[in-house]
């Protein structure tokens, strides 16, 4: 069997392969999506202008490929940072705290993560959360009081 022309596309494409033949080993039985969960920022959370997103996934087929992550925030293209952080491996990706530049403004805002599988199968999930400014440090403490040398 073979795949359709857009899922050998997809899967060539993707993979960075040499050269791509109907005959290249892809399993064209898996129908079953990847599985995706979005661990951090949790839904409804509060979060600073330059948050950690943390991102597991697996997929019982083909197996993911990081090339295929797409992420959005409020319709703004983030791509580029989610996927120097994905590990397909590991079925994890981490975009640590500070890395999104420019930093996100305050307010509400959704996530929307979209990974595909090697045979074509994509999972998104989405997750609102809140952006704040952290609240300034405290003042210092007032200075000790020393008494006058005697």
């Amino acid at each position: 069997m073979s795949l359709p022309r857009w899922g050998l596309a997809a899967v060539c494409a993707a993979s960075l392969a040499a050269a791509c033949s109907d005959e290249d080993p892809v399993d064209v039985d898996d129908v079953v999506r990847p599985e995706v969960t979005i661990v951090q920022p949790a839904e409804a959370a509060f979060v600073s202008p330059r948050p950690r997103f943390e991102i597991t996934f697996s997929d019982q087929g083909t197996g993911v490929f990081c090339t295929s992550t797409d992420a959005s925030i409020d319709g703004t293209d983030y791509s580029q940072f989610f996927r120097v952080g994905c590990d397909e491996d590991a079925g994890e990706l981490i975009v640590p705290s500070g890395t999104i530049i420019p930093p996100l403004p305050e307010g509400g805002k959704t996530l929307t993560f979209t990974i595909s599988d090697h045979a074509g199968n994509e999972t998104t999930e989405r997750v609102t959360f809140t952006v704040q400014q952290p609240p300034p440090p405290p003042p210092p403490p007032p200075a000790a009081l020393v008494p006058p040398p005697a």
